[in-house]
């Protein structure tokens, strides 16, 4: 009977080296976890100031401006949305230019587009063009200047 309790208190011996090395490996990846929080709190903070200043530079804004735009505005459209809420109080006025993407713009677009894809053709040569066509978009890329025809 003696021999069992031994053998127990061996058994616990072990479990008690494994939990301390579990207890050892767990401080070591919580001083990991918080040396990378470190350095990820270190590059956020480096990528909104140029975020920031960016933005204030491009719209011809005071870079020292920055240092009243919170810290919870990260991108350059809150910066742009904060600039346009309080901007006033800095003595400038900002306004985001949209992009436009109307259905005229595309169009537009596509005629220039057409107008780039080649010079003034011979006739001769325009018919010879589309005789020796074998595809649909071939035949698409004569008449119009893209694969896709008229309408893409």
């Amino acid at each position: 009977m003696s021999d069992v309790g031994f053998e127990l208190d061996d058994e616990n011996d072990d479990s008690s080296n494994v939990l301390k090395e579990l207890r050892k490996a767990y401080k070591a990846k919580e001083k990991q976890v918080k040396e990378l929080e470190e350095q990820l709190n270190q590059i956020q903070g480096a990528a909104r100031q140029t975020t920031v200043e960016g933005v204030l530079t491009e719209a011809g804004i005071d870079s020292r401006v920055a240092r009243f735009i919170p810290d919870s505005v990260t991108t350059s459209d809150e910066v742009h949305e904060w600039l346009t809420e309080n901007g006033e109080l800095f003595g400038v006025s900002v306004t985001k230019v949209e992009a436009e993407s109307s259905d005229a713009v595309k169009a537009a677009a596509r005629i220039a587009s057409v107008a780039d894809a080649g010079g003034p053709v011979d006739p001769g040569d325009m018919a010879s063009r589309l005789a020796g066509a074998n595809t649909e978009a071939e035949l698409n890329m004569i008449l119009f200047g893209n694969e896709t025809g008229p309408v893409g």
